[in-house]
Formats: C-alpha cells, structure tokens, sequence
C-alpha cells in the first residue's frame, strides 16, 4: 500500500510539472508575439487576415506568400504601412501591426485646354497612367507657362464650369477617370488708358497683383466688397485705386478730372490737387475737400459751409466714368405701381451706388419710370 503511494505521488508529481512546463511555454510564446492585421482595402479580397507573428521577426518574410485577390483589372500593388510602402526591414512590433494593401490600375487623365480667344475648351489631351489608386499626382503649369497676353494662369478647375481650386504644385489624388480645366484670370486695364493690367486671383483672398512694363510683377491688398486695392512699400501705401466691372483706376489719377453725375443732371465733380473737389450745378461751385472710406470705397465730400455728401465713383450704364451720390432726390423708399396700384410686396430701398434693399408692408411715395443702380461698376435697371 505504501507503495502504491509513492508511485501515485510521483505520477502526480510528473503531471504537475510537464502541465507547468506546457502553461509557461504557452505563455512565453503569447508574450512574444503580437497580432498582424492584413487590410485588403475595396480593391481586393483576402482568405486571412490576421495573424500572430513573432515580436522582432521580419514582417516582408512573413507576408511574402500571402497576397490579396484584386478585383477586375486591378494589380496589388504591394502591402503599406499607412501611406507608405512596407520597408524592407521593418520587424514585427510588439503593440501590433495593421497593413493595407494596395492596387494599380489604369487611369485616365484629360486636360481640356482652351482656345486661343478663350472662347472654348478644345479636344483634351489624354494621357493614361497605371497609377497606385489614391495616390497623390502634382499639378503642373499648363503649355506655353501661366502668363498670357490680358491673361494669369488661376489653376486647375475639376469642371468646366467650376472654379479653379487646384493650384501650381499642389498635390491631389484620383482613383477613377478623371479631368481637370485650365482657368484663367482676365486682365483689368487701366480705365485711363495706362499700360498697367490688374488681376485679381480666383485662388487667393485679399490679393491683387499688378503686371508693370520693367518692374514686373507686384503683389497687393484687395478688399473684395468695396474694389479698393493698395500696394504697401514698409507699411506705407504708395499705390492704390478702385477695380470696376472690367477695369481699374487709380486714385491719383483723379487729379485734373471732370466726373459727370451718373443721374446726368447736369452736376459734375472737378478733382483738384490733393483732396480739393469742387461741385458744380449749373452755374454754381461749392468747393470741398474729401475722404476716402477704404473698405466701402464711398468718399465723403465736406463742403467749406460745412454739409457733406456722400458719392462713390464707377461706369454709368454707357461705360461713362462718372460719380454717383449716396444723398440726394434719388435715396429713398421706392414702389412701383403696377396697373394704377402700388405693390406693397415689392419695395425696393436705394441708397446710391451702395445698397439695394427690398422691403415688404411699409409705406412709400410711388416711382415710376427706371433706375440705373450701379454697384462696383455693374448695373441693374429697375423698370416699373
């Protein structure tokens, strides 16, 4: 009997230790590995994905044979670790590992160009790359540069009818057929006749750039809601002027100007030097001084008795310069009358060159008959 049990505690002996031993290597083996996650992203499909892998062993070795299913005509590309490729020595990581895969295919890229008069887009160019999908393609300047005659290369537009919104040197990435619009900034010219060409970039805020014979290219300040634009050397303005529907003026220019009322009531605005103006109604001159509101672009005129007027300054409906008054006979509340009767639904609030407002439910005197409006050079004719 006693020894039936030492040969029994002996068995148990054994079978604790070898169950130990089998525990501990388990364990060990689970501390040195970590789990390998293989993405087959929508290109493609695989049968596994994951995996343990040994922590500090070659990751390029362990994935050598295990490559995804493409879908179509796609070709895997290769297994990358976030955007890039999987190195070469990269070794298993102990907190985990995630690849995706990638493909290659066939992709189309038209570039439509426009005509010579930039009238119209001709033919695209078509060009086909067997690019990695998603990946990032450099924009380049169009043929023959980005500077024309009355023309500023703006950027690369993903419409016809869009806007311009990849730049020179930006990256962007497509991962079907793809096409991309050459876009243009026209040229302001001098309303003058100065040699100078205003732009005004469809890409950047707040900038203007002038183009000068032997001086080259000038960037400047534009505020987009008045048209007024400067040109700074240290902080001090040395340049500035006003952009209208189709072209721009400088303020000194305004020295030695006669300006007609846009209404043609016969009153113009004589500019003398510096901030000198004179008024003329008939036969009748009120001499003044004025200031310049460089975020509206209204100028306010001080009369030397003392009253003021406010005018702005753009193209009538003729394309004539001429100045437009903020106060006058012309502001105020108007409605039109339609068949004897007054519209109450449709006011319309004019201000000047400024603002247009409408209204519904107030009271007004009634107006007939039309008015230009004019807003940073552009018009709108108001019929009853």
């Amino acid at each position: 009997m006693k020894k039936r049990r030492i040969v029994f505690a002996l068995a148990l002996t054994l079978m604790l230790t070898l169950a130990l031993t089998l525990f501990a290597a388990c364990n060990k083996d689970k501390k040195n590995t970590a789990r390998l996650v293989l993405d087959a992203g929508e290109g493609g499909s695989i049968a596994e994905s994951e995996f343990d892998v040994e922590v500090g062993s070659s990751v390029k070795d362990f994935v050598a044979d295990k490559a995804p299913t493409p879908q179509g005509d796609l070709l895997f590309a290769g297994w990358f670790e976030g955007d890039a490729p999987l190195a070469d020595d990269r070794t298993m990581p102990r907190e985990g590992l995630t690849l995706t895969a990638k493909y290659t295919g066939a992709i189309t890229l038209s570039v439509y160009y426009l005509s010579a008069d930039g009238s119209e887009y001709l033919e695209p160019q078509v060009t086909q790359y067997d690019l990695i999908l998603g990946a990032s393609v450099t924009a380049q300047a169009p043929e023959g540069g980005t500077v024309a005659d009355g023309f500023r290369f703006a950027g690369w537009a993903r419409g016809e009818n869009e806007k311009a919104t990849i730049k020179v040197g930006d990256s962007f990435s497509f991962e079907t057929n793809f096409s991309i619009y050459e876009k243009w900034d026209k040229a302001y010219k001098d309303f003058f006749g100065g040699a100078d060409k205003l732009f005004v970039p469809t890409m950047e805020e707040n900038v203007v750039y002038l183009e000068r014979a032997n001086v080259g290219v000038k960037k400047g300040v534009f505020n987009a809601l008045s048209g007024i634009f400067t040109f700074d050397d240290e902080d001090v303005t040395v340049l500035g002027g006003k952009v209208l529907a189709d072209c721009f003026y400088y303020f000194h220019a305004l020295e030695g100007m006669v300006v007609p009322d846009a209404l043609r009531t016969g009153k113009t605005l004589s500019f003398g030097s510096g901030d000198q103006v004179t008024l003329t109604d008939g036969g009748t001159q009120r001499k003044g001084s004025y200031t310049l509101d460089t975020f509206t672009g209204e100028y306010e005129l001080k009369f030397d008795g003392g009253e003021s007027m406010l005018f702005s300054l753009g193209n009538d409906a003729n394309g004539v310069f001429s100045y437009f008054t903020a106060s006058g006979e012309e502001r105020g509340v108007y409605v039109y009358e339609r068949n004897g009767k007054q519209d109450l639904t449709n006011l319309l609030f004019l201000d000047g060159m400024w603002d247009a407002d409408g209204f519904a439910g107030l009271r007004a005197f009634s107006f007939d008959g039309e008015f230009h409006y004019a807003y940073q050079g552009f018009y709108t004719t108001y019929i009853d």
